[in-house]
């Protein structure tokens, strides 16, 4: 089976990239390893520049309808200090802030999007081997409930399936374990007592968390915890899940998080995943082409992957469908390529940076300067909003006016 473009993952990065190339006549193939609902660690929050982005995309009002309310303010909770701040508004046509939308809702909606718009949706399908080819490339994929086995071709690929794991045909080497290695946990909660309006930052010495108002009078709580830091958290609980004892922790090191969950439930159950190692990977060359976590990973720190993972796929299907200089298939892709890591670096590659500097100073074991900080000048956390992305509409990549790729016909 050929197609114009196969791409890996259904996620927010794989399914804004197949919904806008399915809607420019592009002919789509989309490999999805699960089945929808799936449990997924993730902070839920959609900046409003990306909840804009979904409205040009035609999703708005079932978004909005499955979202919790807008966040109009930011918080540190660190040791027994409680800081909020106003969320800086959004420079948005539309929205002002963004919401926290769970991912089951967001997933679903996005990919039943691209199925509508044409896209073949293979799910649950796995990624066993991509080769190269001098047209293109062969992806094989094999079915995870029947074991089948089959065979895409296209010239190009997007690859949109989250963090690298030793599974993964991109990913060359896994690397050694290291006490620094972050492990990220996730769980909702009810009857929590935290404004819907919040969106606190919670640190900690080994990690930091965040807290957001889901929906359904639910609290999303995750957090990112270091290998060492965790292990010390099982010693100290050993009779408690690895989850269950790093939420003892942070309750132990947060007097104002053990007063917001002192009357709460949990909703379902923990869910994790890791290690997680935050930074830039790569941007594709030769027609593979990386979006979401797949090009490069912010600190969750930052609340930003899920906008990461729509404007990056923004970012190249633009480069993609736009005009730009024309020849021969290789030399177009290439330019491709160089232009979509351009403006990838400029919209996404700032954030990566700032993640990284904010993920220090919450995890040092000296944390307690950061909330000072910000008690004595909560600017600081409206500042973090704006250089993490929450504010500013992504530019749309400027290409010269001659046509760049070619759909086959």
């Amino acid at each position: 089976m050929i197609y114009d473009a196969i791409i890996i993952g259904g996620g927010p990065a794989g399914s804004t990239a197949g919904l806008l190339l399915a809607r420019a006549g592009w002919s789509v193939a989309l490999v999805e390893k699960q089945r929808f609902p799936r449990a997924k660690v993730c902070g839920e929050f959609v900046s409003a520049p990306s909840l804009q982005l979904l409205r040009e995309l035609g999703l708005d009002e079932s978004l909005v309808q499955s979202a919790g309310p807008e966040i109009r303010s930011l918080g540190l909770f660190v040791d027994a200090k409680k800081i909020v701040t106003e969320m800086p508004r959004a420079q948005t046509s539309g929205y002002r802030w963004g919401r926290a939308i769970p991912r089951e809702h967001l997933d679903r909606l996005l990919l039943r999007e691209v199925a509508e718009a044409g896209a073949e949706i293979w799910q649950p399908w796995s990624l066993d081997e991509v080769v190269k080819k001098s047209d293109g490339f062969c992806c094989t994929i094999r079915s995870k409930e029947s074991n089948e086995v089959n065979r895409l071709s296209s010239r190009l690929v997007i690859a949109a399936q989250g963090s690298w794991s030793r599974r993964s045909p991109f990913q060359l080497r896994e690397p050694a374990p290291r006490p620094a290695d972050l492990f990220a946990f996730k769980a909702r909660f009810r009857n929590c007592d935290l404004s819907p309006e919040l969106m606190p930052l919670v640190m900690f010495s080994g990690g930091y968390g965040g807290m957001v108002y889901a929906d359904q009078n639910r609290t999303s709580f995750s957090f990112c915890i270091r290998r060492d830091t965790l292990e010390q958290c099982r010693h100290r609980w050993p009779n408690r899940k690895a989850a269950e004892a790093a939420f003892a922790y942070i309750q132990q090191s947060s007097e104002v998080v053990s007063q917001v969950c002192a009357q709460a439930s949990l909703d379902g159950q923990w869910y994790s995943t890791g290690p997680l190692r935050p930074g830039v990977r790569s941007c594709g060359s030769h027609g593979m082409f990386f979006v979401g976590n797949a090009a490069g990973e912010a600190h969750p720190i930052i609340a930003d992957g899920i906008n990461m993972a729509i404007q990056s796929a923004w970012i190249l299907c633009h480069c993609l469908i736009g005009p730009a200089p024309s020849g021969r298939i290789d030399q177009d892709l290439e330019a491709i390529g160089r232009l979509y890591a351009k403006h990838w670096r400029k919209e996404i590659g700032p954030r990566i940076r700032s993640g990284s500097l904010f993920a220090t100073i919450a995890m040092s074991a000296s944390n307690m300067w950061g909330g000072l900080l910000c008690e004595h000048l909560p600017w600081l956390l409206k500042f973090g909003a704006i250089f993490s992305g929450k504010t500013r509409t992504i530019s749309h990549p400027t290409c010269p006016p001659s046509r760049l790729f070619v759909r086959s016909d």
